[in-house]
């Protein structure tokens, strides 16, 4: 399932952007995780299309990250504290997806 982080901001119900921006990073890393995770048991075609889902999640990642980046320099104060923070922790994060991802695709069985 490949989110819409375009949807999804839209969809805030009430939250601050930081709150709004910290859940829709949640689903996308727990999707990202759970995907790049079963990279190294499929073969073939399956393993294809998994790493193209897997791309395809990590670019909505990154696209998400330049949403931040723009709203936290756009706010002051408070307010861009509480976008730079999710901002920093999120960029981290997928530098780490991007580590696991390269290690799936590589992965053999020994």
């Amino acid at each position: 399932m490949m989110l819409d982080v375009k949807k999804l901001r839209k969809d805030t119900g009430g939250m601050s952007q930081a709150t709004q921006y910290e859940q829709d990073y949640s689903e996308l890393s727990a999707d990202i995780t759970a995907k790049i995770g079963r990279i190294p048991s499929l073969f073939g075609k399956d393993k294809h299309d998994m790493v193209g889902e897997v791309e395809g999640l990590l670019e909505e990642a990154k696209d998400l990250i330049d949403q931040i980046e723009v709203e936290s320099h756009a706010a002051s104060g408070d307010a861009r504290k509480q976008v730079l923070l999710p901002f920093l922790e999120f960029t981290v994060v997928v530098d780490g997806f991007l580590a696991q991802f390269a290690y799936a695709i590589n992965y053999v069985e020994r």
